[in-house]
């Protein structure tokens, strides 16, 4: 095992290792989510059409409840040229007839407007979508009642009621957030990974191959140790940055925590196969490093990892879900959404098999000792 601990001692006494294992995951997470999610005002243009007294109360406890939320009565005609023009965040129309809608058990919704290619706006969404999925659920109770139902909404309003709700309630703007957040953590882990399997090259370089074949380590021992090496730093790095996001930065992970961590080192086996095979090929360490730049960034990009994927045109979307970046970060949005670890068998067997292809395909070549 002595290749082994002597390669642990060789990534983390790389400082650029350090700066890809630690400072990018977080300080990305710092400033971009965390930086950004507070201190931010939402002007909401509303029209009403219903005016009864649980438009009233939506309106009200929409107020209320967010420091966040300025609400300005608007004419419908004005709704389009006032979000182009940045006049307004979004717009929220309720329709007449909504509430009796609501009150007979019956399917309504409240018409949310806002310009497309953003999610600026979803805290906004997510609390329209908690108020009126209680307001949703109460209806059902009261069975068509008027005088019930709003017996019903005054004791939720104040508290006395409690509704679970388990697709709202905030959760869907912090699945966002964590998601991003895993999104940074797999750029730090792929860099990472990636500069660490250029360990062999340099091996290769300074004949290192020739020196192992006069000792009783064989080469087949020597690339198993690099591997169980690059894994347990991976793991390292997992845990640590995934505990700092969760402890430090209020990126909650609890409940998935270990799902997460599986999930990952998957994801880093598929970024340690990809760097094994760069180096075996590659003649000068300087090709690696021009290697793992061109590829990286375009498959941190089209993965999902540093912006949402849906946001991509088709052809980039249809092009990422070949990327090792993408299947991870599915994987992980089902995790973070609730989802079971079953749920992502697809994607962890893609991985899993794409990292074997790739091994195999590094140590088909056969080490020359002459080079």
């Amino acid at each position: 095992m002595t290749i082994l601990f002597s390669n642990i001692k060789r990534i983390f006494k790389n400082k650029l290792n350090l700066i890809f294992m630690l400072v990018i995951p977080v300080l990305l997470t710092v400033v971009v989510i965390v930086g950004s999610s507070g201190g931010a005002v939402y002007k909401v243009a509303y029209i009403d059409k219903d005016n009864t007294k649980l438009t009233e109360m939506f309106l009200q406890e929409l107020q209320a409840k967010s420091d966040t939320i300025k609400l300005v009565e608007c004419k419908e005609e004005d709704i389009q040229n006032s979000l182009i023009n940045n006049q307004f965040d979004c717009s929220i129309i309720i329709e007449s007839g909504f509430t009796q809608q609501v009150i007979e058990g019956k399917e309504a919704q409240v018409d949310f407007y806002c310009i497309e290619g953003t999610n600026a706006t979803e805290p906004i969404k997510i609390s329209i979508s908690s108020f009126f999925n209680s307001v949703k659920t109460i209806g059902n109770s009261a069975q068509s009642d008027e005088e019930v139902f709003y017996a019903c909404m005054e004791k939720y309003l104040n508290g006395s009621i409690q509704i679970e709700n388990l697709k709202f309630g905030g959760q869907e703007e912090g699945t966002q957030r964590r998601t991003l957040s895993i999104g940074f953590f797999a750029m730090g882990l792929m860099l990472l990974m990636m500069s660490a399997t250029t360990l062999i090259l340099k091996d290769k370089e300074s004949n290192v191959f020739t020196r192992i074949a006069t000792t009783p380590v064989s080469l087949k021992s020597y690339f198993i140790q690099n591997i169980l090496s690059f894994i347990l730093v991976s793991l390292i790095q997992i845990v640590v940055v995934l505990l700092i996001l969760w402890k430090g930065y209020q990126m909650d992970f609890s409940g998935v925590f270990l799902q997460l961590v599986l999930l990952s080192l998957f994801f880093a086996l598929s970024c340690i196969s990809i760097g094994i095979i760069i180096s075996r090929y590659a003649k000068k360490s300087s090709h690696v490093n021009a290697f793992v730049t061109l590829l990286t960034m375009p498959m941190l990009m089209l993965g999902g990892c540093l912006w949402p994927f849906d946001y991509m045109p088709s052809t980039l979307q249809n092009i990422g879900k070949f990327l090792p970046t993408r299947w991870y970060m599915q994987a992980a949005t089902n995790v973070l959404e609730g989802k079971s670890l079953s749920s992502c068998y697809i994607q962890m067997l893609l991985l899993l098999f794409s990292s074997i292809i790739m091994l195999v395909l590094a140590f088909a070549k056969k080490v020359n000792a002459a080079e």
